[in-house]
């Protein structure tokens, strides 16, 4: 770990960083691993119930309730296509920890397919890292929580402590 500057603030000059130089890129995803699979199974249940209105037996068909019909049906199903998609891998940020240029980006993917970054913070920038639980959390100088990612594989996770060790205070 660098030298730490007069303020208390973060590091004077970091030591260059040893690894091989290789980004670890972490994608975001529920706290729970639950939370997708119920979601896509009520969403699946509000697409049936929405076409179950037009296609059961014994669905009036008057023409004061085809409207009333109408609206619920595609409500139903617009409620479920959007419950299903929710947690889509492809919809999903990614964080890329990059040691070449000491910094963190969170890239999202355009409606071409290409990423773009939306956030871009550099390591002397962070407070502290705290690794626990198959977790990585990143906290500001102030305490407050940056941004926590499920790290669920052991070799990223120990590539992601590897790199940040020398250029961040780490908490284990």
């Amino acid at each position: 770990m660098g030298q730490i500057d007069f303020a208390g603030l973060g590091p004077v000059a970091p030591e260059p960083y040893a690894g091989d130089g290789t980004p670890v890129h972490v994608g975001f995803g529920p706290r729970f691993a639950l939370v997708p699979v119920f979601f896509r199974f009520i969403g699946t249940f509000l697409i049936l119930v929405a076409a179950a209105m037009w296609v059961l037996p014994g669905s009036a068909s008057d023409a004061d309730l085809v409207l009333m019909k109408l609206g619920a049906s595609l409500f139903f199903l617009f409620c479920g296509v959007a419950l299903v998609m929710i947690h889509h891998e492809e919809n999903a940020p990614e964080v890329c920890f990059d040691p070449i240029r000491r910094e963190l980006r969170v890239l999202v993917k355009s409606a071409d397919g290409q990423p773009h970054v939306v956030l871009r913070r550099g390591y002397d920038s962070l407070g502290r890292v705290h690794f626990h639980n198959g977790r990585v959390e990143l906290y500001d100088f102030d305490g407050r929580l940056l941004l926590g990612l499920r790290v669920a594989d052991p070799v990223r996770r120990a590539a992601l402590e590897n790199q940040l060790r020398q250029l961040v205070n780490l908490c284990s």
